[in-house]
């Protein structure tokens, strides 16, 4: 299983891989003071796809979102995109 974690302010895309893989769990960690918004999603590298009901409003400092979307086929040549209005922490794991 893979694990893409890090922390950003704005946008990032993962790296495209050649094979599909399937996200099994994401969570999410507001940063900032104040509720930031954050939206996941897949990408084709020229049009991007969100997930329903990944535009989270995450509040304060200490709150914590986990999106309970489970399965979710990543394609061949695709990308994971996360945008957020605040800094996030993130934490993916794909199988």
């Amino acid at each position: 299983m893979a694990v893409l974690k890090g922390t950003i302010s704005g946008s990032i895309k993962s790296t495209a891989y050649n094979i599909a893989g399937t996200i099994k769990s994401i969570g999410l960690y507001n940063r900032h003071t104040s509720a930031i918004v954050v939206s996941v999603g897949i990408s084709s590298g020229t049009t991007d796809y969100y997930f329903k009901g990944s535009n989270l409003a995450i509040t304060g400092t200490s709150g914590f979102a986990e999106l309970t979307l489970t399965n979710v086929t990543v394609p061949a040549n695709w990308q994971i995109l996360i945008v957020s209005t605040g800094p996030v922490d993130y934490y993916l794991s794909i199988d």
